[in-house]
């Protein structure tokens, strides 16, 4: 089987669900199944090339070789930095012109939006223990894991914007506090954030068919629960499902970077050749009370003497949801998600139909 010359020629020869075929057969690859009765999941997941460790409580995490090296050294420090709740040092890269006083509530008519965010940002630096803003001269260097949303050309304002959706919620009266639903504060910020309507966002239905759009999602979210403690629940079921396309193609990214073909037996070298250290997306479960970041790659593993692709679902963030949301909470959520569109923006870059394979 020959690879494509280019990911354009790939994506134009069939169907999503078709290719998604094409790819896995080629690729050995057991896909995950969904169910939409819970009792038949675990046996779905068993037959699958999935591999789970969601439970920070009750994780068997598998041998890993070298081929995800890069990819744990990046989701390690990217959850050091912005994940843990406990750790205060993963700033926003921010322009400095974006720094105002925050007792000075006048609003420029000209740019009323813009300056509704650059309130929130220096509202939010002020609130943080440490300091949540590196305010960044013109051209200055920073680290590609810092979230730079606020500083590259081509964000939107909707984006930057996005923030003010967490914020706009917050109102004096516990009682009416009390009575919004947390989920509804936390979508819209999710589909601003990330855009909706571009295509790499995908938000998967808690029931029902999961769509193949025709882009391709970099990353997902559910509103759902996680309450089994043994084992994956529905919820990343319906995840991985939905993720396992875009993890095909970066599959393919990766053989067509080593000059393989797609029916190509594996070796122990092979094996060991590292994935791009980008090669993951990420994927959230979220629900009134509690909110879950995962991170989702292929591996490699021996299975009967050969060598075969799988994937491997890891929970790298488990927050409880106060209702109604408090301040810090609030912060902690815009540190993750603006570090999750940081590597979607870098992945999307890599992978984007006008890169040539």
């Amino acid at each position: 089987m020959q690879v494509p010359k280019s990911l354009p020629e790939f994506l134009s020869l069939s169907q999503p669900k078709t290719r998604q075929g094409m790819l896995s057969n080629a690729l050995g690859v057991s896909l995950c199944n969904y169910a939409s009765d819970p009792a038949l999941l675990h046996d779905h997941i068993r037959a699958s090339g999935w591999v789970w460790s969601v439970w920070l409580d009750n994780s068997v995490i598998p041998a890993v070789s070298m081929t995800t090296k890069r990819i744990r050294e990046c989701i390690y420090t990217t959850e050091k930095r912005y994940f843990d709740v406990g750790v205060h040092k993963g700033k926003l890269a921010v322009p400095v012109e974006y720094q105002r006083d925050i007792y000075d509530i006048r609003l420029s008519s000209r740019s009323f939006l813009n300056e509704r965010v650059r309130l929130c940002l220096n509202f939010m630096n002020t609130v943080w223990q440490e300091g949540l803003i590196e305010w960044c001269e013109p051209g200055q260097s920073i680290d590609d894991i810092t979230p730079q949303l606020f500083i590259r050309k081509d964000a939107t304002l909707a984006q930057k914007a996005s923030i003010l959706a967490l914020f706009d919620s917050c109102i004096l009266s516990d009682q009416l506090s009390m009575e919004i639903d947390q989920w509804q504060v936390i979508e819209p910020f999710l589909s601003q954030l990330l855009g909706e309507d571009s295509g790499l966002y995908q938000v998967i239905p808690a029931e029902g068919e999961i769509s193949a759009p025709d882009t391709l999602p970099l990353v997902f979210a559910m509103c759902g629960y996680l309450s089994c403690k043994d084992k994956p629940q529905l919820a990343c079921a319906r995840v991985a499902y939905a993720a396992q396309r875009t993890l095909l193609t970066i599959l393919l990214h990766h053989y067509w970077s080593q000059g393989w073909q797609l029916d190509k037996e594996l070796s122990e070298d092979d094996a060991k050749t590292p994935l791009n250290e980008r090669f993951f997306v990420y994927s959230i479960v979220y629900n009134c009370d509690d909110w879950s970041i995962f991170a989702n790659y292929p591996i490699c593993r021996r299975v009967s003497g050969r060598f075969r692709w799988g994937f491997f679902m890891r929970r790298v963030q488990s927050t409880g949801i106060s209702s109604p949301i408090d301040i810090s909470s609030r912060v902690l959520l815009i540190k993750a998600m603006l570090a999750i569109e940081q590597h979607t923006h870098i992945l999307h870059s890599i992978l984007r139909p006008s890169h040539e394979l």
